[in-house]
Order: C-alpha cells, then structure tokens, then sequence
C-alpha cells in the first residue's frame, strides 16, 4: 500500500490509571526524523513509545504527543516531603525578609527531596500498558490517514504517467517523417553548395554522412527506455509493499526526465518540441508528487 508521509491520528483511552491521550502527526523528509514528546516523569515510557513508532514508518519527520492524566480516585503519583519544605521555608524566611525578596512557591518545589515518587510512581507496568494501547490506536489512524492520501497520489501520478506515455507516441509517429525530412533538407543544401562552390559531391559518400548524421539523431533507443521507465513506474503503483518507495519513484522520474530532454535535444520538429515542453510539465508534477510518499 502506497503511503504519504504527512499524516495525523491520535487516540483516548481510559481505564483504572487515568486518561491516556495520543496525537501523531508527519510531514515529508528524506530521513526519518522522529520526535517524541512526554512528561519529565513519564520518560521511561519514551524508549518503548519511539521503537513502536519506527515499526511502522521509514522517512519522514514523526511527532508523538503522549499525555497521561491520573484517575481522580487515584493514589498520588509524587509526594511533598512537608518537614523538609517547612525546613527550607525557615531557612529562607530571615533572608527573604532582610532583603525584600519574595518567596516562590514552584522554586521550593524544585528543591531537592521536596517532591518524592510515590510507590505509584514505581509501578510502571499499568502505565505502559496504556500508553503502548493509546499509541498503537493512534498509530492505526495515523496510518489510515497515510494511506487516503497516498491513494490519491497514487491516482495523480499515474494520470500524470498516462500524459507523458501519450507524449512518448505523438514523438514516435513523427520520428520517421522527421528524420526524413532532415535528410532531405541536408541533402538539398549540399547539392545547393556544390552547385555554388562548384565543387562534385559524391553521392555515395553523401549518402554515408547522410546516414552517420541520421544516427546521431535517431532517438529510437531514447523511446524505448522511455517507454520502459514508464512501465517500471506504473508497476510500483499498484498495492506497493516495497521499502523506501518514494526514493524509487525519484529515481524514475530523473531518468524520465533524462530521457525527455535528449530526446528534446536530438530533434526540433514543432510537434516534438510540444511533446517535449508538455511530458516535462507531467514530470515536474510528477516530481512533486513523489516527494512526499514514503
């Protein structure tokens, strides 16, 4: 299944340890780049959140948010150690006084051993649990998002794909008569200027350059790998299970691009240039596509 790399799911869960929230979101990058996000006293929780994470993405730039809320009927997750805050508040009393400063009450909080785990804060099992369930909910709508947008790229690319094939042919059904009509032309001006210059031209040697300077331009081989880059492109398209995918489909559209533009440079025929300028176009569209699918 093709995938876009810009996505969001998140997911609530309740039970008797409170209230689990999870949000993912991503956007496009080359690498994977994932952040997550949890409270300083649920950082355990962090190694186990990221490497359920990683399971199921290879590029983009991933945010977790994790939130847990205990249960109001809850046993407290920290404690205040109240003799030694009373202990602070004495020793700090005088000096505060003597010099005009104003006590804070989330500065002693901050003091050592004033806040203390509980033996709650230890039992990390419960917590885990709901937070790899919340995550893993989140996870499957952040993937379902993934998929419905990378469902429509599918889509828009292979239109794009079907307007570059149909360039491909319109260059095709004129390549003959365009080369043709080249040896034509260089032929009347050789005749033209040893008709002028009143020098004998050879008509068999005319006839080998003629024919070395129509392999130059012959862009048979140029279609032909076209045509098979196309086919490679559209036959990543359907139910893609591949890694790296998006890299892939770069790749593609480079030599595409590679092939349209010798072509463009071998030869001038009007409907060719629009071929050309038009199957550039679908690739540039196509480009942008690719570059945010997984």
């Amino acid at each position: 299944m093709i995938r876009s790399m810009t996505g969001y799911g998140a997911a609530r869960l309740t039970n008797a340890a409170g209230d689990f929230a999870a949000e993912i979101r991503s956007v496009n990058n080359r690498h994977l780049d994932l952040t997550v996000r949890v409270a300083r006293e649920l950082g355990f929780l962090e190694p186990s959140i990221r490497s359920l994470v990683r399971k199921h993405v290879h590029r983009g730039k991933v945010d977790v948010f994790f939130r847990w809320t205990p249960a109001p009927t809850a046993p407290p997750f920290y404690e205040i150690n109240r003799p030694l805050l009373q202990h602070y508040l004495n020793e700090l009393r005088e000096l505060t006084e003597t010099n005009g400063i104003a006590l804070d009450l989330g500065s002693l909080l901050q003091l050592p051993g004033v806040v203390n785990p509980t033996e709650l804060a230890s039992e990390t099992e419960g917590l885990m649990a709901g937070a790899i369930e919340v995550v893993t909910q989140a996870l499957a709508a952040w993937d379902a998002s993934r998929c419905g947008e990378g469902q429509a790229l599918c889509e828009a690319i292979r239109q794009h794909l079907q307007r570059v094939r149909e360039c491909a042919d319109a260059i095709a059904r004129e390549k003959d008569a365009l080369e043709l009509q080249i040896r034509d032309k260089l032929a009347e001006r050789m005749r033209t200027l040893a008709a002028t210059s009143g020098i004998e031209v050879d008509p068999a040697r005319l006839e080998m350059e003629l024919g070395l300077l129509a392999d130059k331009l012959d862009i048979t081989e140029e279609l032909v790998r076209l045509r098979s880059h196309l086919d490679a492109f559209e036959a990543l398209l359907p139910n893609s299970t591949a890694e790296a995918l998006g890299k892939k489909m770069d790749f593609l559209t480079q030599e595409l691009g590679r092939e349209v533009n010798t072509i463009g440079s071998k030869v001038r025929g009007i409907t060719v240039v629009q071929a050309v300028i038009e199957a550039k176009n679908e690739l540039e569209k196509i480009r942008e596509q690719v570059q945010n699918i997984e």
